[in-house]
């Protein structure tokens, strides 16, 4: 039997859709190709997602925040594996409803489909005519997840949400102090840390908290520290590996780890995430991560989005420098990040930004960006 491939795209992928409908098709039940930026697949690389459907499930297009987007390819049971393993921490039951807050083009929105299948529980869609809280009041929504901006929202609403169990929370630079007042307001929010390579998430707090971990393992899952402090993890949601024109590229090394590129500290069972270990560069012989810096930043109420890049300088080798997307000035903005962070990791540029599109920035593009402007 052949069925046309299931695309879950955003609408400014319509051409990439229209592509791969009719190049995709799958002689198993079903196949889910995900993407969120439009992508030019070229005849090599379309040959390879055909031959390995017939093991994969899904195709998951990575951010492509560093460069040009991976293809992530998936078997069904990585997400059923991944889904239980969050219910089983979380205590998903039937009866619950869970907000569908994130795009389906993100391994976040998709896991919110797993997580509802595993255990029998309601997906509601995100109704965009009213605000987060207003729909979460209405609709008696007791689970979502969130990045940092709609958690943001919700803490500026300031409104009792009694429904609520779960709020999940990922990605980088969360602000220490949105986190302290959303548990203020008695949100029930967790920190998580996750990737596509696994369906998701891979750590997760038990409780809500105001340290700075993104939690423990999930049941089974199993994570190490390369000597140079990178994260490794192990676990059957792992993916098949990602697609390239040469053919499916394995992820796992010999022991079965997947080494995530993530920098990290283990504190007992929690893990603290530093930063990506392709963003850290090196100014005046001190390693600089930019989310440490985005995160700080993020805490000022004139700062409502930022990212944070290397630029070459003859002196130090390279200096931060920031994209800031809110109603900031640069002299006051400076002043208050030097009484919060060291000098050396003050940027020396503030550039006013838009804040992108996609939920995380293209940190190559911007770098380019940085570079064009500080030469100037």
């Amino acid at each position: 039997m052949s069925i046309t491939v299931q695309c879950l795209v955003e609408e400014e992928s319509l051409h990439f859709l229209e592509k791969v409908q009719r190049y995709c098709e799958t002689e198993t039940d079903f196949a889910i190709l995900s993407a969120r930026n439009p992508t030019d697949l070229n005849e090599e690389l379309i040959a390879q997602i055909k031959k390995t459907k017939e093991q994969a499930g899904t195709f998951l297009c990575s951010s492509g925040s560093s460069g040009y987007p991976k293809i992530i390819a998936h078997k069904f049971s990585a997400h059923k594996n991944s889904a239980a393993a969050v219910n089983q921490v979380v205590g998903l039951k039937a009866e619950d409803k869970w907000l569908l807050s994130l795009p389906l083009c993100h391994a976040g929105g998709l896991s919110i489909i797993w997580r509802c299948m595993d255990a029998g529980a309601k997906v509601v869609l995100r109704d965009k005519s009213v605000s987060l809280a207003d729909q979460i009041l209405r609709d008696e929504i007791t689970r979502v997840s969130l990045v940092s901006a709609q958690l943001a929202e919700l803490v500026n609403e300031a409104r009792s949400l009694p429904s609520l169990k779960t709020i999940m929370v990922g990605g980088s630079s969360i602000p220490a102090d949105l986190i302290a007042k959303a548990i203020e307001l008695k949100l029930p929010v967790v920190k998580s840390y996750g990737m596509t390579e696994f369906a998701s998430t891979v750590t997760l707090q038990r409780e809500p908290s105001v340290k700075e971990d993104s939690g423990e393992a999930l049941p089974g899952y199993q994570i190490a520290l390369n000597p140079d402090g990178e994260i490794c993890v192990k676990n059957y949601s792992l993916a098949l590996g990602y697609i390239s024109e040469a053919g499916l590229e394995p992820l796992a090394n010999a022991e079965g780890y997947f080494a995530t590129g993530d920098m990290g500290v283990l504190f007992g069972d929690k893990l603290i995430v530093n930063g990506r270990k392709d963003r850290m560069f090196i100014s005046g012989g001190e390693n600089i991560y930019p989310e440490e810096i985005e995160g700080v930043m993020l805490e000022l109420d004139e700062v409502e989005t930022v990212c944070v890049v290397p630029v070459n300088n003859e002196k130090f080798g390279q200096r931060p420098f920031a994209f800031v997307k809110g109603p900031f000035e640069a002299v006051s903005l400076r002043e208050k990040l030097l009484q919060r962070l060291p000098k050396f990791k003050c940027p020396d540029n503030f550039e006013r930004w838009d804040g992108g599109k996609s939920l995380k920035p293209n940190y190559a593009e911007l770098g380019k960006i940085a570079a064009l402007i500080s030469m100037n």
